[in-house]
């Protein structure tokens, strides 16, 4: 939540970027002056599936797994 309320106070202050909805429904910004988003357009949820979670099930044989989060980055993989 806290990378998420400086992304928006990041966004107040630039005019050239704008918030995008991405296909599952999460927001990402968009930067016009280089016509670049700062997240996957799919989504923050379908990226964190099919980047960390999906991969973790797929070598582990277990119904549960714990998942470390070691907050590198802005966090928007956290689920």
């Amino acid at each position: 939540k806290h990378s998420f309320n400086f992304m928006i106070k990041l966004y107040q202050k630039r005019k050239y970027l704008k918030e995008v909805i991405t296909n599952d429904g999460t927001i990402t910004l968009k930067n016009d002056k280089y016509n670049e988003c700062y997240h996957s357009t799919e989504g923050a949820v379908t990226e964190t599936l099919y980047k960390h979670i999906y991969p973790a099930f797929s070598v582990v044989d277990k119904k549960e797994i714990k998942i470390l989060d070691i907050c590198f980055g802005l966090g928007y993989n956290f689920l």
